[in-house]
């Protein structure tokens, strides 16, 4: 047997009574952006915030513990990322997971299988993955905790290995993984054979798990000590485990307890609560107090708990404040707006938007010019200008709406008229309908952990067209608009490009002799106006803060 070694450490860490444990933290560059890997054995269910100085990341995973033997890793140092550490809360059942950044940064968060991935917003020039299962702890075997007066670096990572094996007897190479790695490695009776493999350049963790499932062995962790033992015995033992645990939960009494809801709604809560419920356990609720009735094993109501902890919590509210202005066309320009968008797309305003016309043939398309977005810097500069218009009736001020709306809930409004109908039906019977005719706008904020604000927002100008009609009915054009938007809290974006033409017939001249009948058309001429004005629609949301 030929072996060459340079390699540490896997760390381990084992507990009991856990709905699932971290298993490693890999942090790597995907396509210029910094990506952070939670890995764990089970389904996550956490809540993410942020805190500031310094500057934080922080995720707590409800029922978690941690399968990695340190807790700080004080110079990460990849991409954004400063450090990383981990710290277990009995109290409230959960394991939280703050990562350290170099500065503010927006972030996404999915969920994926037993997988939490974090991406970070800022771009970052290539690096090599960190893996926390890769760092060397100062005292293998124990959880090293930070020290706040006298922190000790534990960024080096885990060193490659080179094994050339051939016909080695596998007890013989995990007491020599065992002494290299300073780990106590335990193998069962049924433990026998030889193996024959050859690696370079690999973790001496994944060689140790190659050696093993070549030779039909796995490992697990009990008390700090890996196990090695058949896979077949292992996964026996797992079965087994979990029929026990089965049997003990339809041997325990059974609890009902009320849960009264402050924030969520109890119809909204039930289906989650419900897939944390054993086999015997019920659900109910409650509409007039709001409250969730469970009945069910203490061990289900405590995970309950922390569940709706998660779901039970304030939801933050955005006022939008909405200015709608008609603007003759030839005036649109004077206002100063900065249009960052045109025909659908703006980097500058990180937007993304669509049109949809819905018009009858023949007629004027209300909304004929580009849909536009536009950002403004100076609110009172262009609310001056405004008022100017307006006096010289080159503007007016439709509306002014100021509306709430609670976080991923949409927000309408409406400024314009209702339009009756009547029609007679195949019995001679009169029937009237109203029709809505004016300017619709639908909002939807989304506030990040940095409180900025996506707006899903959506515009409709619709108008009755008394000379095109329909059996003695007039159309109705409408142009709709739909985009989303990325601002800061208390920014203000411009939505234009909805055009509204406006005929007029005008008689023009001589005062008194064009009244005088039949002679008076010498005098006069009469002739068709049209006016052109744009619709813009400025829409400024504030978050609305706690006192």
């Amino acid at each position: 047997m030929r072996s060459i070694v340079s390699a540490f450490i896997l760390f381990l860490a084992a507990g009991v009574g856990f709905a699932g444990f971290l298993t490693d933290i890999e942090i790597e560059e995907v396509d210029g952006m910094t990506q952070i890997a939670l890995l764990g054995d089970d389904t996550f269910l956490y809540t993410d915030f942020t805190l500031t100085n310094p500057y934080r990341i922080v995720v707590d995973i409800t029922g978690f513990s941690s399968l990695l033997q340190n807790d700080y890793f004080a110079d990460v140092n990849r991409g954004a990322v400063k450090g990383v550490s981990l710290n277990r809360f009995k109290k409230g059942n959960f394991l939280r997971v703050v990562i350290e950044l170099e500065q503010p940064l927006s972030y996404t968060i999915s969920r994926e299988s037993h997988m939490l991935m974090l991406f970070l917003s800022s771009k970052t020039e290539t690096f090599h993955q960190w893996r926390a299962s890769s760092v060397r702890s100062s005292n293998p075997g124990i959880h090293s905790k930070p020290n706040p007066t006298s922190r000790v670096s534990t960024s080096a990572e885990e060193p490659l290995i080179s094994m050339d094996l051939e016909n080695a007897n596998v007890l013989t190479v995990l007491r020599a993984f065992s002494e290299y790695a300073g780990e106590n490695i335990v193998a069962d009776q049924d433990v026998k054979g030889t193996v024959t493999v050859r690696l370079r350049r690999v973790p001496w963790s994944q060689a140790l798990d190659i050696v093993l499932k070549s030779s039909g062995l796995a490992r697990t962790y009990e008390d700090g000590i890996i196990r090695v033992a058949p896979t077949g015995k292992l996964e026996a033992e797992r079965i087994e485990e979990e029929r026990k645990a089965r049997e003990l939960e339809r041997l325990a009494p059974m609890k009902t307890k009320v849960y009264t809801l402050e924030f969520a709604q109890c119809k909204e809560a039930k289906e989650p609560a419900s897939r944390m419920l054993s086999e015997r356990g019920t659900i109910e609720i409650d509409e007039r107090t709001n409250s969730l009735v469970i009945t069910d094993i203490e061990t289900v109501h405590q995970q309950v708990v922390a569940l709706l902890a998660v779901l039970d919590s304030s939801t933050p509210q955005v006022e939008i404040i909405a200015r709608i202005v008609e603007v003759n066309f030839d005036y649109v320009r004077e206002l100063g707006v900065k249009w960052g968008v045109k025909d659908l797309q703006s980097e500058d305003l990180q937007t993304t938007a669509e049109i949809d016309m819905e018009v009858v043939p023949g007629e004027e398309i209300a909304g004929a010019i580009a849909f536009r977005l536009g950002s403004i810097t100076d609110w009172a500069t262009i609310a001056a200008k405004i008022s100017a218009l307006e006096r010289e009736g080159k503007a007016s001020v439709v509306s002014h709406p100021r509306i709430s709306a609670v976080n991923h809930k949409a927000a309408s409004v409406f400024a314009g008229k209702q339009i009756p109908i009547t029609t007679i039906g195949a019995e001679g019977r009169v029937t009237t309908r109203y029709v809505s005719a004016g300017i619709g706008m639908d909002v939807t904020p989304h506030i990040n952990s940095l409180e900025d604000i996506t707006i899903d927002l959506s515009a409709e100008l619709s108008e009755p067209d008394f000379a095109i009609t329909v059996g003695g009915l007039p159309t109705i054009s409408t142009s709709r608009a739909n985009s989303r938007i990325l601002l800061q809290n208390g920014e203000t974006v411009v939505l234009g490009g909805l055009k509204k033409v406006t005929e007029s017939e005008r008689e023009i001249g001589v005062p008194i002799l064009r009244h005088i009948p039949l002679l008076g058309n010498l005098f006069k001429r009469t002739g068709t106006t049209k006016e052109e004005r744009e619709i813009l629609i400025f829409v400024s949301p504030y978050i609305i803060k706690k006192i």
